[in-house]
């Protein structure tokens, strides 16, 4: 609760806005988690170990600082394989934390594949390092998942290695880090996790958009996980419908992120050629900016700020890649809750919960998708929390907790649709 009084008091926001089944290693090949210690750690691997997606490459047990109210845990930061978006096998991290009091729950003890929200684009801000550094934002969440029991697995997402760029807002690679996440957390040995357990998914703003990319990729992508609900809150579930809103808005950095992130991702889309000399500067500073100096820095600011044709939004979506695929395409290719009865099929209760005011992510899409997941004959639990887009993060943790936990304990899902 500490970090969030902070992020309150600074007036800012989180958020921004199928590929290979096969199965990784599940006898880990680096045993007592030996890796690297401090920032070397974070070294992208000169190669990749055989295996599928999941295949855990580095470990290293480490002390991270959760606050005084934390559950007693052991904390191990992880290197494992995942998929970008074109379905090449990349090297991301993240991290496992495990309560040292034994389960006392049904089965064994479950694991919440946890989804960051917006942390800024610098390798500096990964999940993994600001735990370490005891400067993690999004603490209290992973306090509250200990203090039920549960072990979570939280991803990086992909980009967050030594000299990477974070592939932003990117859904389905976000999701695959999450999913990954979790399947790497069952080859350390020390933690005891059965690749068996059931699995919870839960984000809130880009972790909102992460969490459903992994739940609508799930039953596709790692079959093998036995997931039994999604949580989700803020969702920016159409990001062109999310970029009009932030265009020129407080959270104006959110959108620069994204353009930096789906560049990287897809380095066929026009972007540094539209730069002016202000836009070059930006995105030169936003790879160096966590997310408080970069929402101060990038504030009220816009598209045709930054390109030398001072660029509408309509006309940026409509710029053509080399490969012939627009901006627009790309967002499009982006949009949750398409195909839930087909390829993207979600087999499992879902919670969907926003802000009544939403300054970071346009209420219209968070409502949107929640109303296709309904329409795909889920049971949906909704809910609205008065305030704006941080306060709503902070007052679902409750009931986000109880949701996960009468998942993992096999009751009735609640059905609001």
């Amino acid at each position: 609760m500490r970090r969030w009084k902070a992020i309150l008091v600074a007036v800012v926001v989180f958020g921004s806005i199928a590929t290979s089944a096969r199965l990784p290693v599940l006898a880990s090949t680096v045993p007592l988690c030996t890796g690297p210690v401090g920032n070397a750690f974070f070294d992208p691997p000169a190669t990749l170990p055989p295996g599928g997606p999941g295949t855990l490459v580095s470990c290293r047990e480490t002390t991270v600082d959760l606050g005084a109210n934390a559950a007693p845990h052991r904390a191990f930061a992880m290197i494992y394989v995942s998929t970008d978006v074109t379905g090449a096998r990349v090297a991301t991290s993240g991290m496992l934390l495990i309560p040292t009091a034994p389960w006392t729950g049904t089965g064994s003890r479950p694991v919440v594949g946890f989804a960051p929200g917006t942390h800024g684009m610098a390798t500096k801000c990964a999940v993994s390092r600001q735990l370490i550094a005891g400067t993690e934002p999004q603490a209290d969440s992973i306090v509250n998942a200990l203090g039920a029991g549960f072990a979570i697995a939280v991803a990086d997402y992909e980009g967050y290695l030594n000299g990477q760029t974070h592939t932003y807002m990117v859904g389905p690679a976000l999701g695959h880090a999450v999913l990954d996440g979790v399947r790497a957390s069952f080859q350390i040995a020390q933690a005891g996790l059965s690749p068996t357990t059931k699995v919870g998914l839960w984000g809130y703003s880009e972790g909102g958009a992460g969490s459903t990319w992994a739940a609508e990729l799930a039953g596709s992508y790692a079959p093998t996980l036995d997931v039994v609900g999604l949580a989700a809150g803020g969702v920016p579930g159409d990001l062109k419908v999310t970029a009009r809103l932030l265009n020129g808005n407080l959270a104006a950095a959110f959108m620069l992120g994204a353009s930096l992130g789906f560049a990287t991702a897809f380095p066929a889309l026009p972007f540094d050629q539209l730069l002016n000399d202000a836009g070059r500067a930006a995105k030169q500073q936003a790879t160096q900016l966590c997310l408080f100096d970069a929402v101060a820095k990038f504030a009220f600011t816009s598209v045709a700020d930054f390109t030398t044709d001072k660029l509408s939004l309509d006309r940026f979506f409509a710029l053509v890649g080399t490969d012939g695929i627009s901006w627009s395409q790309r967002l499009d290719q982006a949009k949750l809750g398409v195909d839930l009865r087909g390829a993207n099929k979600v087999t499992f209760p879902v919670f969907m919960f926003r802000s009544i005011v939403d300054e970071a992510v346009p209420t219209q899409t968070e409502d949107d998708t929640r109303h296709e997941f309904c329409a795909a004959g889920l049971p949906v639990q909704t809910a609205t929390y008065l305030g704006e887009h941080v306060i709503g993060d902070f007052m679902s943790q409750t009931d986000v907790i109880s949701f996960l936990a009468d998942r993992f304990a096999g009751k009735a899902p609640r059905n609001d649709c």
